[in-house]
């Protein structure tokens, strides 16, 4: 399912550049299948949702873990605070550097070793089986 969902060109005016399935064994489930483009999410949005699934209660579906976060409303006035503008020019630097050392072109085979350094674009994320019942 995970190399049928990463082979297959996203058709962005007609789907969402999501793909989500349930890998079944004997009818229960066993695994999530989750790929998203890089316009739906980042690297640490996919940490945040695969983090999210490996705490998730089986039964309630709910959090098990705290999840207190920054309010939108403070998260932006820290960006707009002599720190936060300079943590994002800091940022904006070190991905400028980063993105130039790579060449603009699309993998062209599917890599399956997880390997975040080599420019891969569709690699399994800390993967998380489905809990047993």
């Amino acid at each position: 399912m995970r190399v049928r969902y990463c082979l297959t060109e996203v058709d962005y005016a007609n789907e969402w550049p999501v793909r989500v399935g349930v890998v079944l064994r004997d009818g229960s489930p066993t695994h999530l299948v989750a790929i998203y483009c890089h316009v739906a999410t980042d690297g640490h949005g996919l940490d945040l949702l695969t983090g999210d699934l490996a705490t998730m209660d089986p039964a309630s579906g709910l959090s098990t873990v705290s999840t207190a976060a920054t309010p939108p409303l403070a998260q932006a006035q820290w960006q707009q605070s002599p720190a936060g503008l300079q943590h994002s020019a800091a940022a904006i630097t070190h991905f400028e550097r980063l993105l130039r050392q790579h060449p603009v072109q699309r993998s062209p085979a599917l890599r399956t070793s997880g390997d975040r350094g080599t420019g891969s674009w569709c690699t399994a994320r800390r993967p998380c089986s489905w809990p047993s019942p």
